[in-house]
């Protein structure tokens, strides 16, 4: 180790003595406030000999203060190389040359210059570590520099954290010169010797106020010290003078003591200081003094006192739930606190239960099973775990409850213990049930209801089927045989049971719009074809009371998609609500679109010069079964259900429908319809899709219209491989627009498809005078994981059957080539006799059976061109019937009627459309067969297109449950 002392050193022992004196002096209160093994304090002379070295030098470099003082300077345990660099960083920046070594680390605060840096202090066993060195030069009395004063920190644990080291390592700054620590040095007798400038600013005093003055128990509460001394006293069992012994008594034993304490500003206003205090001793470790460092603790306490609040508020709104237990539990399981939900859910008081294991909440069953135990480690490790079960109150009883663990962990990631949630969920779980069963009881009613719609739809329609057809055919028979005496009371008749009729569908749509049976049917139609359609059924109403009907459309009007019996209806409703209330008036029926939010709307207004209504009338105007008051009902009649189910339609379809009206003036209802009730999603697949190569000239065009692509490319390549022109597209709309423009000779057409489906498709085809005689191949297909074909009715009509609509019927379904006779499956002996009478009078041969199980055999014995077939029937239901037939190969192409007194709902009509909703995995056999019977279908319209072009179109359907994978 070099000696750096010079034992010729010229200086006189008085002075050497003075200046050790003063250095001493100056050290002391230094090695007072850095007497820390967490610092080195290292004071030199004015030569840079070392004359103190504190324990935290001896722990941080490993040499014995007798090791150093007195032999060496700090330049010897400093890394050569960086002394040099200094050296040559502190020449340049100050201008001037300065001397690798000593100098090196002290210059600046020679020349009275802060001076903090970084340094690498070599230990004595070599090794190295980084410092942050603070350096003040140490001034007797007439500003003589006597020596310097080198306090550092190890630096290797802050060397990523740069701003903090330099914080650290600014301990000289930090403690003489922050405005936000107090530093306060007394002397032995506790008279005020330094005062800093953050003394200063927290208490308002200036140093020469109080220096020499006054000691720290000046500036302090009395009321605190006399505390704080009967509280050492008791402590340390000896007596202690309250004032600034009390301050000072555990420093002054070598106690490390920091205390909260009030200090008294010179205002008199007070603020809560946290104190460290620290004896300042000389060499021979005499006290000299004591330093009082403090900071403003106000905002912290009123940190504390805002959480002490929170905790406070948080334990009390734990402690008031009832609704909830919440309860704490340690580590084990052990429970340490218990909220007034926990005592009124499981029983026990707090005093009970705290400190008792919470597994006694369990059934016995599962203590055994260390459930309770398997539950804390599963929200140990999770975090979280919720739990519901059974558990048991302190008297015993069990009830159902819903439980959150939640594990309680500190800063570091140690468990500290549990909150346990629990809910009692036993009224709730009877609440639940009740509900449960109260709507399994409403579901229950409302399928009874259903059935019963459905049975009085049947059994109210049927005798009424009889009454209209046998007056009917009485009238014509009256009529050929020239009785016309009998013809009014017939007619009468006829028109008392359409009457009849007509209240019996209203009150049936009414029962089933209330019990949200009514559905809607949405297809594409032309408004214009929709008002002649009403006008042309109107017309005997308006001409009744000698009215004039006016007719107003707008040249834009075009289609809409809705459900067309219902917009059918609802203005047959208001034009004949408008003729029954007008004489000799005037009816006006308007239609037009408008643009209303960006939506586009169909607008139907329906107004007259009626008798009006009063505005207690017009209140009560959409109420069920109210018609103005009783003199208006006896005088004009019917059941006041038109305006409601009106108003119940438009609402279905999102609409509305309003009035306005004056007695004696006439009254004017207004419908607004969206133009499109339901938007459908555009197809994923491109309308139309790429023609297939050119073929021979003649052949048959086919124009598929089908919107599932693998089923609709399937088809292509099946039909053209037999030389057919085919020409596909995946809407029900462009199909219709491709039907016009191509003129196919047959059109296969998909039941079940998005937007316009293939009913309405059809509807459309066989309205247009150019289309309707193209022949028709009805296809449905289901994707189960499979796609299959499923054969379903090809038309159907509704009881009572209307004359010219069975007429119509059989028309489209006489096919002059293959005569034969019509078979009836009716159950209703009058029924059956109407309909063989009229097909009979159409020159038709007729078979009869009354239910399904004989009408097989009927098709066994003869096979008749088409079948009018009842749905509900006794044995065998019309729908069982025709799942029967289609299974039969010779029987499959044969059209069905359906005639039928039963209000078709959705589910029914996909039965007849051929729907399947379960399909039976076979081999992959029945794919062939499927589409050889698709070929051979497509061939025997167009042999029939041929051999008669002036015939009906033939509709055929085609049925397997076979599988196209």
């Amino acid at each position: 180790m070099p000696n750096n002392s010079d034992p010729n050193r010229m200086v006189s022992q008085s002075e050497r003595r003075q200046a050790e004196e003063a250095l001493l002096k100056a050290g002391a209160l230094q090695k007072a406030i850095f007497n820390s093994a967490n610092f080195s304090s290292i004071a030199t002379d004015a030569q840079g000999v070392i004359q103190i070295f504190n324990v935290g030098a001896e722990r941080m470099l490993g040499y014995t203060a007798a090791e150093v003082v007195d032999k060496i300077t700090p330049a010897a345990i400093s890394d050569p190389q960086e002394l040099i660099a200094r050296a040559d960083a502190l020449s340049l920046e100050l201008e001037t040359t300065i001397t690798p070594g000593f100098e090196a680390l002290v210059f600046k605060a020679s020349r009275g210059i802060e001076d903090i840096y970084e340094l690498t202090y070599i230990r004595k066993d070599g090794s190295r570590f980084p410092a942050i060195v603070s350096v003040t030069a140490l001034r007797d009395a007439q500003e003589t520099i006597i020596g310097y004063l080198l306090i550092g920190t190890d630096n290797t644990a802050r060397k990523q954290a740069e701003e903090a080291l330099l914080k650290a390592g600014a301990l000289q700054k930090a403690i003489f010169n922050s405005a936000n620590f107090s530093s306060i040095a007394t002397d032995a007798q506790g008279v005020i010797q330094i005062f800093n400038v953050g003394a200063e600013r927290m208490l308002g005093y200036t140093a020469a106020e109080v220096v020499d003055k006054i000691t720290p128990a000046a500036i302090s509460d009395p009321q605190e010290l006399i505390a704080r001394a009967d509280a050492l006293s008791l402590e340390l069992e000896t007596t202690i003078t309250p004032g600034f012994e009390a301050l000072v008594f555990k420093a002054s034993r070598g106690i490390e003591d920091i205390y909260e304490l009030t200090y008294i500003r010179k205002d008199g206003s007070r603020f809560p200081a946290i104190v460290s205090v620290t004896a300042l001793r000389d060499a021979q470790d005499t006290i000299i003094g004591y330093l009082l460092i403090g900071t403003d603790n106000t905002a912290r306490k009123h940190v504390e006192e805002k959480l002490r609040w929170t905790e406070e508020s948080f334990r009390l709104m734990v402690e008031s739930v009832t609704d909830y237990a919440i309860v704490m539990l340690d580590p084990e399981g052990r429970v340490v606190s218990w909220n007034a939900g926990a005592e009124r859910i499981k029983g026990y008081s707090a005093e009970e239960i705290v400190g008792q294991h919470f597994s006694r909440f369990y059934p016995q069953e599962d203590i055994q099973s260390g459930k309770p135990q398997r539950d804390l480690d599963v929200v140990a490790a999770k975090g979280q775990f919720g739990d519901e079960g059974w558990r048991v109150r302190q008297d015993g009883t069990a009830f159902w409850a819903n439980v959150v663990f939640t594990a309680i962990r500190d800063q570091g990631g140690n468990l500290r213990g549990f909150a346990m949630l629990t809910r009692d969920l036993t009224e709730p779980m009877k609440i639940e049930a009740a509900l449960t069963q109260a709507k399994d009881a409403a579901d229950a009613a409302n399928q009874a209801k259903s059935a019963f719609l459905a049975t009085m739809s049947h059994e109210l329609r049927t005798p009424m089927n009889a009454i209209l057809g046998y007056s009917e055919m009485l009238m014509e028979d009256a009529e050929d045989k020239g009785q016309e005496a009998f013809i009014p009371d017939l007619q009468k008749i006829h028109a008392s049971g359409n009457h009849l009729l007509s209240l019996i569908n209203n009150i049936l749509d009414l029962s089933k719009i209330e019990a949200g049976k009514m559905d809607l049917f949405l297809e594409s139609f032309g408004i214009s074809r929709v008002i002649e359609d009403v006008v042309s059924t109107i017309s005997p109403l308006v001409e009744k009371n000698a009215n004039t009907l006016q007719v107003h459309c707008a040249a834009d009007l075009g289609a809409m998609h809705a459900d067309l019996t219902k917009v059918r209806q609802s203005l047959f409703n208001l034009l004949s609500n408008a003729c029954k209330f007008t004489e000799n008036g005037t009816i006006t029926l308007e239609a037009s679109r408008e643009l209303i939010g960006g939506i586009d709307w169909i607008k139907f207004s329906v107004s007259d010069t009626g008798i009006g209504m009063a505005p207690e009338q017009m209140e009560k105007l959409f109420q069920p079964f109210v018609q103005g008051d009783a003199s208006t009902s006896r005088k004009f009649g019917g059941t006041g259900l038109g305006m409601t189910i009106t108003h119940r339609f438009c609402q279905m379809m999102g609409g509305e429908i309003t009035a306005a009206s004056e007695p004696g003036r006439g009254t004017t209802f207004t419908i607004r319809l969206p133009a499109r009730v339901k938007v459908q999603p555009p197809a994923a697949a491109p309308l139309i899709e790429p023609p297939e190569p050119m073929v021979p000239d003649g052949s048959s065009t086919v124009l598929v219209i089908e919107d599932d692509p693998d089923t609709r490319d399937l088809l292509k390549r099946f039909l053209s491989k037999d030389g057919f022109r085919v020409q596909t597209v995946a809407e029900g709309e462009e199909g219709l627009r491709l039907a016009r423009e191509l003129q196919p000779d047959v059109i296969t057409l998909d039941v079940m498809m998005s937007g316009l489906d293939g009913w309405a498709v059809l509807t459309e085809l066989k309205a247009d005078p150019d289309l309707a005689d193209i022949p028709v191949v009805m296809l449905t297909f289901v994707d189960n994981k499979n796609l299959g074909y499923a054969l379903g009715a090809s038309d159907y009509l509704t009881k009572p059957i209307q004359r010219d609509r069975l007429l119509a019927v059989l028309e489209k379904y006489r096919r002059q080539p293959q005569p034969g006779p019509v078979l009836v499956v009716e159950d209703d002996p009058d029924t059956r006799e109407i309909l063989r009478r009229l097909l009979e009078k159409e020159g038709c041969q007729v078979i009869t059976a009354e239910n399904g199980r004989l009408a097989l055999e009927r098709l066994a014995e003869s096979r008749p061109r088409l079948i009018l077939l009842d749905l509900m029937m006794p044995e065998m239901d019309g729908f069982q019937f025709i799942d029967r037939v289609r299974q039969h190969e010779n029987w499959r192409t044969i059209p069905i009627v359906v005639v039928t007194a039963k209000d078709l709902t959705k589910e029914d009509r996909v039965r007849l459309n051929g729907y399947v909703q379960e399909i039976i995995r076979k081999d992959a056999g029945p794919r062939d067969e499927l589409l050889a019977e698709v070929r051979e279908l497509v061939k025997s319209c167009l042999e029939k297109s041929k051999l008669k072009k002036e015939n009906r179109p033939l509709n055929t359907e085609l049925q397997s449950k076979g599988n196209l994978w």
